[in-house]
């Protein structure tokens, strides 16, 4: 069984198997011997494939026919036997046959078909000849034809090329006028006698146009309307007896030409100007004969557009032209050949041409500007004497090329004339281009041993040349050239000297909290050739590259806004620099902190500081205070100082440039009062200092008593759109901003009236700096108010009542403008009331609140300037600032807190704070803002904390304080025993006595 089943597989193996790999399929050799029979072909068939490489072509396998190509032999008509080919790619028919209509219904059966040539068709087409053909069929042409081609032929085919009455011996309108849909042509062939008026509408694939004008004078001028245009090739050979053509104006107007070719045989005229300038693609101009143009031509001749300038090829043959009326300076080659020169060629810039060609009949002096053509020129046939210098100086080199010019005599290279003048004398320490300049440099630079440089290249032929010089770093190299060796090998050579770049520091790349790179130029690969001090210290290095130096973590005290000199030195060359960041402008803000006679800690403020003391000095009285910096941010000074006696003193503060100059006051510290909160007082004296019986904090220590941070109030997830409100949250807190409402008070503050706030428009946008939500309400007449929320994606510098003030990255301000309110008197106020809410999420039993305010002046308590509310670890803090813009002047304003019946619970604490301004005529502006602390110092342990009644409402200071008393009394209570115990015995007497001696003494 098993070797059955073996043998009907192998059967059916054999049925399937194709074994006709290069033998011609049998219906198509069939068709192909009755085709030969019919037309009477001398096709040899013995080997179909490789018999006839003229007229038929097989595919790779030879088994089908993919190209047949059927010569005229006599009158015939169509046979259906070239529809057996049904693998042909192209057919041929010649101008014996008779081409009935039935082709057209037969083509489908040629899928395969992609070129269809018919050498003569002299029958009516019908109107949906297009319909008939193939998918495949992309170019179609017809030598000879006196019919017209219906518009369905350009409009509802594939075709791609089309080729109609090329051959053509007399006039027949075989092209429409116009087409009444788009088309797929991409290029025509016409061959006009008067009759052609094609208009471009729907070609809006056509791309070239091959157009002969014959035996007429020549009206046809609608080139512009075929906008998709980029090549045209126009030959005209009308009959010279007729008056002449104008050239057609519509070719100025081919916005997308690149290729333009024009044969003249007739005396065509034209304008003084041929003015190509809106011809932005141009690329090539190819004009043949137009003696009638070119001959009465002005300068500049032909004009370009600039956008293409020393980018167009122009050849000029058999023309009488006058040279001196072209400008030959703005295109890239130029070919005059056969030409009559009127003139000679002019002295003009030739340096931007890459190459000049002159052949035949040229017998004027060559210029000596010609000397600047980049790749050298070529002349040949013409009779011209002399040559000027440059081409004697390299004479026989392989440059230019002088070849027949039978008037010419002998020269050997010599170059009395040649010097260099001037070279390149700074090099990229990646490696460069040297330039020299010089007098008859000729256009190749070599090395000492004869061989060329690579890379070179000729900016300007003779005078201008570029050589690649290699990467390095240093100063005092020279690099050996020769010039002018390929015509002589035994000029000598030349030393160029040159040196590298100076390194160029430029800005600072943060790459950690305290880390940086230096970025900038020319600093070389090389790290042990390069040495760094930073703000007077030197700094080991890391890593080097051409662009940056990286540098190990701590060179620095801080990233952000960083400024400092840096003195970077690269294989002897030197470059000190102060690397500022972008927007520097620094400012120490105004007025100064106050010091105190005791010494101390003192932080001073501002923009753009630095502590890099080789750019900046502070003194006071005329005596250095900078030199004890104990730590710094770009906004913050911290500096340690000795006692100084209380007065006020001249202070002068320069950075770069910039100074200061002011009076700063010395004051004994307060005597006694209120005292400061914290355990240590004002969180040590790195944090913070107890002045005037409040907190001044330091370092970056905020809050009460200087025990918190600033940290990032998350974005909302989606704004409220519908009020100004500002809600966001953490795992652990929820944080709530909002507008309460508007009152009008009296004068003496009693409550008038309240507006509500109703349909707010909302909007929104976006940049680097910041999110801004604004929203707008008409609150009565002609009053309305504006609210913007600024959420900071980035540390800023705001400004408002003329006071500058930095808001920290994820920190929320609010603004809000109010205009034309109604007052009902001039004396009464306006109280904007906010409302700002931390609570805990968990809502656990073991959490506390607190909350802080702060006054303008903590003696005083009128004005509050700022309210913390913490729950937990996180302290939310509103700013209140005590000015308001008022018709345009910074006026003082009274922040208050609002009586309130929620009260502050374990879990939330509320801030409700009313801004009250003075009566306005026009409008009112105020701007608050919110900030998120962390919080090292729990509310428990803050007097005047919040907790769940199940925990204790000692702080922990409290309990201290107790632990520490029930201690000492307990060691009072068994000494005492003790006492009594050891006084019934002598001995224990004496033991007693030595101790209470001891403590005595001491």
């Amino acid at each position: 069984m098993k070797s059955i089943a073996i043998v009907y597989i192998s059967v059916l193996f054999l049925l399937f198997v194709d074994f006709s790999s290069g033998v011609l399929n049998p219906n198509q050799a069939t068709a192909i011997s009755n085709l030969k029979t019919e037309y009477s072909q001398t096709w040899d068939l013995s080997n179909i494939c490789l018999s006839n490489p003229v007229d038929i072509v097989c595919d790779s396998t030879e088994t089908v026919i993919v190209e047949l190509v059927i010569t005229f032999t006599g009158s015939y008509t169509l046979s259906n036997s070239i529809y057996a080919l049904v693998n042909l790619t192209s057919l041929t028919l010649p101008n014996s046959m008779a081409i009935p209509n039935s082709i057209w219904n037969s083509l489908n059966s040629l899928p395969f078909l992609n070129t269809l040539k018919i050498d003569f068709i002299n029958t009516t087409l019908p109107s949906d000849l297009g319909s008939f053909f193939p998918n495949s069929l992309t170019k179609f042409i017809v030598s000879r034809s006196s019919q017209q081609f219906p518009t369905t032929l350009f409009t509802n085919t594939k075709l791609k090329s089309v080729s109609i009455g090329a051959s053509n011996f007399e006039d027949y309108v075989n092209y429409p006028s116009s087409i009444p849909s788009p088309s797929l042509v991409e290029e025509i062939t016409v061959t006009n006698y008067g009759s052609f008026n094609m208009v471009g509408t729907n070609f809006n694939n056509l791309k070239k146009i091959d157009i002969t004008h014959k035996l007429q004078q020549i009206t046809y001028d609608s080139y512009h309307t075929f906008t998709a245009l980029e090549i045209l090739v126009m030959t005209i050979s009308s009959i010279p007896s007729l008056p002449p053509s104008q050239f057609p104006n519509s070719l100025f107007n081919l916005t997308n030409l690149r290729s333009l070719t024009i044969t003249d045989q007739t005396l065509m005229v034209g304008p003084p100007v041929l003015d190509f300038s809106r011809l932005p693609y141009l690329n090539l101009i190819y004009l043949s004969g137009l003696g009638g143009v070119l001959s009465n031509i002005v300068y500049p001749g032909i004009i370009i557009s600039p956008r293409v300038l020393n980018k167009v090829d122009l050849s000029i043959y058999y023309a009488n032209i006058y040279p001196s009326k072209f400008n030959w300076s703005v295109y890239k080659t130029v070919s005059l050949a056969s030409d009559t020169f009127e003139d000679a060629l002019p002295e003009q810039d030739y340096s931007n041409i890459d190459n000049f060609y002159i052949v035949n009949n040229y017998d004027k002096p060559l210029p000596n500007a010609l000397c600047q053509v980049k790749n050298g020129i070529t002349v040949s046939n013409t009779a011209i004497t002399t040559v000027p210098d440059c081409f004697i100086c390299d004479w026989g080199g392989s440059t230019n090329v002088f070849l027949n010019n039978l008037n010419l005599p002998v020269y050997v290279q010599v170059c009395p004339s040649f010097s260099i003048t001037n070279n390149t004398r700074l090099i990229d320490t990646a490696g460069g281009t040297m330039i020299i300049d010089g007098v008859n440099l000729g256009y190749v630079v070599y090395k000492s041993n004869g061989d060329p440089f690579g890379n070179q290249k000729v900016l300007i032929g003779n005078s201008k040349l570029t050589m690649e010089i290699p990467s390095g770093t240093g100063k005092g190299y020279a690099q050996l050239a020769k010039f002018h060796y390929a015509a002589n090998n035994s000029v000598p050579f030349l030393a160029l000297n040159y040196a590298y770049y100076p390194p160029l520091p430029n800005a600072f790349q943060a790459t950690g909290v305290k880390s940086v790179n230096i970025v900038g130029k020319y600093f070389g690969d090389n790290a042990a050739l390069v040495d760094v001090m930073v703000a007077g210290e030197d700094v080991t290095l890391t890593s080097v590259s051409q662009t940056s130096i990286e540098l190990p973590d701590g060179v620095v005290h801080y990233t952000k806004d960083l400024v400092l000199s840096v003195r970077v030195t690269v294989n002897t060359q030197e470059t000190l620099k102060v690397i500022t960041p972008h927007g520097y402008n620094p400012l120490m803000n105004s007025p100064l902190p106050v010091l105190y006679s005791t010494g101390g800690l003192v932080e001073f403020s501002g923009q753009y500081l630095t502590y890099d003391t080789t750019i900046m000095n502070m003194t006071v009285n005329g005596l250095l205070f900078s030199n004890n910096i104990t730590d710094s941010t770009s906004t913050v000074l911290i500096i340690k100082y000795d006692p100084i006696p209380s007065g006020s003193y001249n202070f002068v503060y320069n950075q770069n440039g910039y100074q200061l100059i002011d009076t700063i006051t010395v004051k004994d510290p307060p005597s006694s009062g209120s005292p400061c909160k914290g355990t240590p007082v004002c969180g040590g004296p790195q944090q913070g200092q107890c002045i005037n019986s409040h907190c001044e904090c330091l370092n970056g220590w905020l809050g009460e008593q200087c025990d918190s941070k600033p940290t990032v109030i998350p974005p909302p997830l989606e704004p409220d759109t519908q009020q100004p409100n500002f809600n966001t949250s953490t795992e652990e807190i929820a944080l709530h901003v909002s507008i309460q409402s508007i009152r009008e008070l009296s004068f003496d503050g009693t409550q008038l009236r309240e507006q509500p706030i109703e349909q707010w428009k909302f909007s929104q946008n976006s940049t680097d700096e910041k999110k801004r939500y604004t929203y707008e309400a008409t609150l009565f007449t002609n009053c309305k108010i504006q609210v913007t929320v600024d959420y900071f994606l980035k540390d800023s510098i705001v400004s408002f009542a003329g006071q500058n003030s930095t808001k920290l990255a994820g920190s929320i301000k609010y603004s809000a403008k109010i205009t034309d309110w109604p007052f009902t008197q001039k004396t009464n106020q306006l109280q904007l009331i906010f409302s700002s809410i931390i609570q805990d999420q968990s809502s656990s039993s073991s959490s506390c609140s607190y909350k802080a305010i702060e006054y303008e002046d903590n003696q005083i308590k009128d004005s509050i300037k700022k309210v913390n509310i913490q729950v937990n670890g996180n302290t939310f803090s509103t700013e209140f600032s005590g000015l308001a813009v008022i018709d345009g002047i910074n006026r003082k304003i009274k922040n208050s807190l609002v009586p309130t019946s929620e009260e502050d619970t374990n879990t939330q604490s509320t801030s409700l704070v009313g801004i009250t301004t003075p009566y306005h005529n026009e409008y009112i502006i105020i701007d608050p803002d919110f900030s998120l602390l962390v919080s090292y110092v729990p509310p428990e342990d803050k007097e005047g904390s919040v907790c769940s009644t199940s925990k204790s409402k000692l702080t922990t200071a409290e309990l201290a304080g107790i632990i520490v008393a029930s201690a000492v009394v307990g060691l009072v209570i068994i000494a005492t025993i003790i006492y009594f115990t050891l006084s019934k015995n002598l001995k224990a007497k004496l033991l007693l006595y030595s101790i209470k001696s001891k403590v005595t003494m001491k």
